[in-house]
């Protein structure tokens, strides 16, 4: 067999340039990116030009007062005027640690179930609900908690304080029963369980088999 005949392809050329349809769409992704960067500036810089005079004149009050008062005169201009933050600060605080509390101890005990205990079709059922509860948008729980939730927790928080009252923990001074942190702390815990229980169970379905293996025994 004649050697010259054979015909030898040419190699192959390997280049690591991303195609243009890759290049299209990082670019519209970099777009989309830098976009929300710029708008969350842009409302920054506007809420602080807007706000910084009321930071001068309050100074340190406007973070531990409590007073949220406009004073008008005869022809509607603003006479005096003083605003603080410190229970808006405090009532975070408070709703954030319920939500804590009561949220994360669940989450985690419900990741440990789906991750080592659940079989079949019990734990793809658990995580499908988890992981559609998990997309529902924040303010869709904020109207349950508005509208279903808080009539209830009203009902059960004068029950409380009819009878528990004696103690201090349940006494409630100001009949205000259906705004207060712990009910939005509730709120909150609700909120954060699917998510808390999605990222918990992908750590856990990393544990080394090695290191389950040896905690079974």
């Amino acid at each position: 067999m004649n050697n010259s005949a054979i015909q030898i392809p040419a190699p192959r050329v390997t280049t690591t340039e991303p195609r243009r349809s890759d290049k299209i769409f990082r670019g519209v992704v970099t777009v989309g990116g830098l976009s929300s960067l710029v708008v969350l500036g842009l409302i920054a810089l506007f809420l602080s030009i807007k706000g910084v005079h009321i930071l001068v004149e309050e100074k340190f009050g406007f973070i531990t007062g409590s007073a949220w008062e406009v004073t008008t005169d005869e022809s509607g201009n603003i006479a005096e005027s003083k605003f603080g933050i410190g229970a808006m600060l405090v009532g975070t605080f408070l709703s954030a640690m319920i939500a804590i509390l009561v949220g994360v101890p669940i989450s985690v005990l419900s990741a440990l179930y789906l991750t080592f205990y659940a079989n079949g079709r019990v734990k793809k059922f658990l995580i499908s609900v988890i992981d559609l509860m998990a997309a529902f948008p924040s303010l869709l729980f904020g109207f349950w908690g508005f509208f279903v939730f808080m009539s209830s927790a009203e009902y059960w928080a004068k029950l409380v304080n009819k009878y528990l009252g004696f103690i201090p923990f349940f006494d409630v001074p100001t009949p205000i029963f259906e705004r207060s942190p712990f009910i939005a702390g509730l709120v909150l815990a609700i909120m954060i369980i699917p998510i808390v229980t999605s990222i918990s169970r992908e750590i856990f379905d990393q544990t080394p088999l090695d290191r389950i293996q040896a905690a079974y025994a």
